[in-house]
């Protein structure tokens, strides 16, 4: 979080993905206009770069479904 907070004013009204990669850990906070939409948390791996994008397409599918009106 305290990233996130430090990077707020250059993010200002943007949307799409932040990634940010601690120790142990990856996380894929999702933001509309500078909001934050929401958080998800993955376990690193030792190949997590080759796995970000299958992350990322992953995220997107379930934040387009979850954005559907049936």
């Amino acid at each position: 979080m305290s990233a996130f907070n430090c990077l707020v004013n250059q993010i200002g009204s943007s949307s799409g993905y932040l990634v940010i990669v601690e120790f142990k850990r990856l996380l894929l906070i999702n933001l509309h206009q500078g909001q934050c939409v929401n958080v998800r948390m993955f376990n690193l791996g030792s190949d997590w770069q080759s796995e970000l994008k299958s992350l990322m397409v992953r995220e997107s599918v379930l934040t387009e479904n979850k954005n559907k009106r049936f």
